[in-house]
C-alpha cells in the first residue's frame, strides 16, 4: 500500500461539530484533540460556544477526552480551554510534531488511538498525520484570519484543491 501524503487527512467534515461521539467511539478512539482558532471558535470568539460545551459534554459521556492542539499562546488557549473544563497544550509549532508527540507521551495516550481535527492541510493535518493520529480536515470557521494564518491559507488551498481534485480523503460520513 502506497503511504499517503503528509498534509491528505484521513477525512473531512464541513464542522467539527457534525461529527457524533459514536463515530470515534466505534473507532476505538479515546481521545479527541482539536485545533482551536477556525476550528473550535473563530479567531474574535474569546470563549466557547453553547454549541462547543454541549459537544465536548457529550465526547465525554461517550468516554472520549478532549483536548485543545493550539499553534497559539498559551493566554488565548488556557483561557478557552478552562472555560471548556478541558486541558491543551498550546504552541505546538505544528507542522512539527515533537510537542504533539510529547504532549501524547505525557498523557499516555496512544495515537493510533486518537483523532486530531483542524482547518489547515500544512499544519493541523501534517502535524497529526507525523505523529500517527487519525486526522479530520475541517472548513474554517470564518474567513477573517491573522496574516501569518492567511499566507499559510494559501498552501493550504493549494492542498484542498489536490485532496479534492484527485478524491484522496472521503467525508467521514462514508468511512
Amino acid at each position: 500500500m502506497k503511504k499517503k501524503k503528509s498534509y491528505v487527512p484521513d477525512c473531512r467534515a464541513q464542522r467539527i461539530y457534525e461529527i457524533p461521539p459514536s463515530f470515534f467511539a466505534s473507532r476505538g478512539i479515546v481521545a479527541v484533540l482539536s485545533d482551536l482558532d477556525n476550528t473550535l471558535a473563530t479567531y474574535d470568539e474569546g470563549l466557547p460556544s453553547q454549541e462547543c460545551l454541549d459537544y465536548v459534554a457529550a465526547l465525554k459521556k461517550e468516554g472520549i477526552a478532549f483536548y485543545i492542539a493550539s499553534n497559539n499562546t498559551g493566554k488565548r488557549v488556557k483561557a478557552f480551554s478552562k472555560a471548556l473544563g478541558v486541558e491543551s497544550c498550546h504552541a505546538l509549532f505544528k507542522p512539527l510534531s515533537f510537542f504533539l508527540k510529547r504532549f501524547l507521551r505525557k498523557k499516555g495516550l496512544a495515537p493510533e488511538r486518537c483523532v486530531l481535527i483542524g482547518d489547515q492541510c500544512a499544519t493541523d493535518v501534517k502535524s497529526g498525520n507525523k505523529a500517527g493520529l487519525f486526522t479530520i480536515l475541517v472548513e474554517h470557521l470564518s474567513e477573517k484570519r491573522p496574516l501569518l494564518t492567511k499566507i499559510n491559507g494559501l498552501l493550504d488551498a493549494k492542498y484542498r484543491k489536490i485532496i479534492s481534485s484527485r478524491g484522496l480523503s472521503p467525508d467521514w460520513r462514508n468511512l
